[in-house]
């Protein structure tokens, strides 16, 4: 298979060979019964975790910044992990203090979340087309528009700016100002099809939307006017995710049949491949990527597993350890952009059997943190 990965770069270097990953360890920071949460984000600015669920609440939990550090997280036994993890293995279990956690009541079902990047304030998409903006320290709505007519799938802002991106079930992804009290919309555009997912890289140099039968939207937003193209995508099946790369060159598009796509924003020879699948029986869908900001990412599959990928040499280089037990569903994943070895993980019913598949009774939903570092 010919392309970028094999013919310009061989991956990510560092001393002594071609990049790899190890998992140190995990801690399960919070668990509850009530709440069936569906995405966890790291605050770009503080050591923040915003969980969104369907029970219409955003919770903001405040980590200690000195519970994350490597060697909390070794009592896990990274040692361990090389010889044999298992319950013998375990001399203790890292302790994740948590300063405080408070709760934002929403009117409506938040869909969607994402921290602005120059400021403590979170992004919400919802159901009625509705993209809002809340501060975290109030808890209090300060701005909202209804920038489509069905539910927000998606929302992400243009990097450190205050305008913000927003795919809609509707079909359409908008660009609103979050500085103008009534609303704000600068553009919609309309696509052939549902918009499943949208991104934007760090430098707000491109946005990516995943829509549901017509491929993959391109926006360059170095250009006036913001360009537009579309391309059609090699998975075979309704994308879940898509997410730009740190660097603004492509995009990783995780799908419903347990495989990836990487596309390329110049090159035309992108590729995918099998990520949370074993052999050629079972397939899990892939829920959540997140990029390190070296440009490793993470995959998080309804399999109950993280892979951790290097996109230019083609390769896994991390895999779920063996010797951990798989959690029932991962249905999200983040990389801290403060401290880049530690992945904020939501476990939870994915909705993979539909509704009658939730027990609300027995059920629960747990924020795990893993320490994730260079082998």
């Amino acid at each position: 298979m010919s392309g970028r990965g094999l013919g310009q770069k061989q991956g990510r270097m560092r001393k002594g060979g071609l990049y790899t990953a190890r998992f140190v360890g995990h801690a399960e920071v919070t668990r509850v019964a009530w709440q069936c949460i569906h995405t966890a984000r790291w605050s770009k600015n503080s050591t923040t975790i915003a969980t969104a669920s369907y029970q219409k609440q955003i919770s903001l939990v405040s980590v200690d910044p000195s519970s994350l550090s490597k060697s909390n997280f070794d009592g896990r036994g990274s040692e361990g992990l090389a010889s044999g993890f298992g319950a013998s293995a375990i001399p203790s279990t890292p302790t994740v203090n948590v300063l405080s956690t408070e709760h934002i009541n929403l009117p409506f079902i938040p869909s969607s979340i994402a921290w602005q990047l120059h400021q403590e304030r979170l992004l919400v998409g919802g159901a009625r087309g509705l993209v809002s903006l809340y501060d975290a320290a109030t808890g209090q709505s300060v701005w909202s528009i209804k920038a489509h007519t069905a539910s927000v799938s998606s929302v992400a802002p243009l990097g450190p700016q205050d305008t913000v991106c927003s795919a809609s079930f509707d079909g359409t992804v908008a660009f609103s100002d979050t500085r103008t009290a009534a609303g704000g919309l600068i553009m919609s555009k309309r696509l052939g099809s549902a918009a499943i997912s949208c991104d934007v890289d760090p430098g707000a140099s491109v946005c990516v939307a995943a829509t549901r039968d017509e491929g993959v939207a391109w926006w360059d937003l170095r250009s006036p006017g913001y360009p537009f193209t579309t391309r059609e995508t090699k998975l075979n099946y309704v994308p879940h995710v898509v997410r730009c790369m740190p660097d603004g060159e492509g995009c990783i598009i995780g799908g419903a049949e347990g495989r990836c796509e990487v596309m390329y924003r110049n090159e035309e020879d992108g590729y995918a491949f099998k990520c949370h699948r074993i052999a050629n029986k079972d397939a899990w869908a892939v829920n959540d990527i997140s990029f390190r900001v070296d440009g490793a990412f993470l995959t998080a599959g309804s399999d109950g597993k993280l892979h951790m990928w290097d996109h230019d040499s083609k390769q896994r280089i991390m895999q779920w350890p063996k010797q951990m037990p798989d959690m029932p569903h991962i249905v999200s994943a983040d990389f801290s952009t403060l401290i880049p070895s530690i992945v904020v993980v939501a476990e939870a019913y994915d909705f993979s059997n539909g509704t009658a598949g939730y027990d609300e009774d027995n059920d629960s939903s747990a924020i795990h943190l893993m320490y994730i570092i260079e082998r």
